[in-house]
């Protein structure tokens, strides 16, 4: 991220980010999740280009996707067990990606953000099995 970036660019590429990630979560759960840091990797910085948009990658990828891993978790409470089952798939291997990308995010520029998506992911992780757990 350029040190010059401001607050409206930032957050127009995460709501780029975190409808891609939605978009691809709710098309092809889960290896969908994918879709939201490879368009915000490859798409946004060109459509975003004269604002001098850059991407921060895995401290902003961690976020967005371990926020949205909590979606399906709540969802694994569901009393469908088709539905259920899904939905614990889906935040488990969000929340797992969340932790990865969070780990990456630590090293980089913006320590903070990792930190904040490893403990979106761990609590994703956390919720959809003791959902899962008291619905079955």
């Amino acid at each position: 991220m350029k040190e010059g970036l401001d607050r409206s660019t930032l957050g127009i590429a995460s709501a780029i980010l975190v409808l891609t990630t939605l978009a691809g979560m709710l098309v092809a759960a889960p290896p969908g999740i994918i879709l939201g840091p490879v368009v915000d990797k490859f798409l946004t910085p060109h459509l975003l280009a004269k604002r001098g948009y850059v991407s921060p990658g895995p401290p902003l990828w961690s976020v967005a996707v371990g926020g949205l891993a909590l979606l399906p978790a709540l969802a694994s409470g569901s009393p469908s067990e088709a539905t259920r089952d899904m939905a614990l798939v889906t935040a488990v291997s969000a929340g797992l990606g969340a932790i990865i990308l969070g780990v990456f995010a630590l090293r980089g520029r913006v320590p903070r953000m990792g930190a904040i998506g490893i403990g979106l992911g761990i609590s994703a992780v956390l919720v959809s099995i003791v959902l899962h757990g008291a619905a079955s």
